[in-house]
């Protein structure tokens, strides 16, 4: 707790102490009346005495710590005031109970200035034996020490219960965001899964799709080759359902750990395997130096050439495809091109969108330009670590 900004006890709180001081000040104004004698003195006293009393509004009432320390040094200056009126025992022990409570409000050396104010009226004004000062002032100590303890302990309690609010306030927060991350989870859990199994049975059909053009083909021509043809398709199929199953209970896998040169001439490859189009692939300045990514960036990309190729043939009704993938400094550019039908406006799907995430995700740039008989393009530029 900043010491510029002390904790200042409420009325409440500090009832406990003001209850002891306010038996002692009874004691004390009872041994006053009983002892004095009906002199100036004694009515200027009870005046001084009473104004002291009043301002425990002020003193103990509400306000912050130098408003009450100011109020606390009236109170205890009336006391002095009334003590120096009508000197004696009964005196001094109320004027004990004002240090008191202007000790429990005030830093220890304002506490200990008026204490040390006290003892010099006390030992100057009051006629009593030296063993009576000893007592008296030492009484005066001891009702200071009550008042700082105790307000002392006040403050530690308060910064005590502030701590304990704070820490179940921040726990509070804490599950609020745990939760929230947990859903956060959730949900790119199963974006990951829609993008999953959409490249999966996307890139898949594609490729049955043109494996089923060849063998419409071979039908014609020669009834053998077109049923090898449909054999082929079937492994194919099959081997999809299980990249499904293996999806469904792996949950999201990334590319196959090849450098991503080699996987982009894997992916052209299958394509051609598949009797699809051309793939004329450029990897510049070299190999080596496209593959020179994290792997994140890497299965980004990966998955990305996927799907531009996949849309090309499904939606573009491409012959040719351009894949280009060029390193410059720190970033690496990949750039799709194909000859399709084009369009003069298209609607993002599942597979764009899935796209759009993944550049997103390792802080990308993605552009898309097509036109009716003029193809579409894909550009993607990305940090290459």
């Amino acid at each position: 707790m900043s010491r510029h900004h002390p904790i200042t006890l409420s009325l409440r709180e500090t009832w406990p102490l003001l209850t002891l001081r306010y038996c002692l000040l009874a004691a004390g104004v009872c041994a006053w009346l009983l002892e004095a004698q009906r002199t100036a003195g004694f009515v200027a006293g009870s005046m001084f005495f009473a104004l002291a009393v009043l301002l425990d509004l002020a003193v103990h009432g509400g306000g912050e710590g130098p408003q009450r320390a100011g109020w606390a040094c009236l109170q205890t200056g009336l006391a002095l005031a009334a003590t120096a009126a009508r000197p004696g025992i009964a005196a001094a022990i109320v004027l004990s109970a004002f240090l008191t409570g202007g000790a429990a409000v005030t830093p220890w050396a304002l506490a200990g200035a008026l204490g040390a104010a006290a003892a010099a009226v006390t030992i100057l004004l009051v006629d009593a034996s030296a063993s009576v000062h000893l007592g008296v002032v030492s009484l005066y100590g001891l009702a200071i020490a009550a008042g700082q303890l105790f307000a002392q302990r006040g403050r530690e309690r308060r910064q005590y219960e502030e701590t304990v609010a704070r820490f179940e306030e921040a726990e509070a927060r804490l599950s609020a965001f745990t939760e929230t991350a947990r859903d956060l989870a959730v949900a790119r859990e199963r974006q990951h899964m829609a993008e999953e199994l959409h490249d999966t049975l996307g890139h898949a059909l594609v490729g049955t799709l043109l494996q089923l053009q060849v063998a419409k083909k071979w039908l014609r021509k020669d009834a053998d080759a077109a049923e090898a043809r449909l054999r082929d398709i079937e492994d194919h199929i099959r081997g999809t359902l299980d990249q499904v199953r293996q999806a469904l209970r792996r949950g999201p896998r990334r590319r196959s750990l090849l450098p991503l040169h080699a996987a982009l001439e894997a992916l052209a490859a299958d394509f051609a395997a598949a009797g699809g189009p051309e793939v004329h692939l450029v990897l510049r300045p070299d190999p080596e130096s496209v593959s020179d990514v994290s792997a994140d960036v890497a299965d980004v990309l990966y998955r990305t050439a996927q799907e531009a190729l996949t849309n090309a043939v499904r939606h573009g009704r491409a012959t040719r495809i351009r894949l280009e993938a060029e390193a410059v400094g720190p970033r690496l550019f990949l750039r799709i091109t194909d000859n399709g039908v084009g369009a003069d406006q298209y609607t993002p799907g599942l597979g764009i969108q899935g796209m759009v995430h993944r550049i997103q995700t390792v802080g990308g740039t993605l552009r898309f330009e097509t036109a009716p008989g003029a193809g579409f393009t894909v550009e993607v530029g990305v940090k290459r670590r």
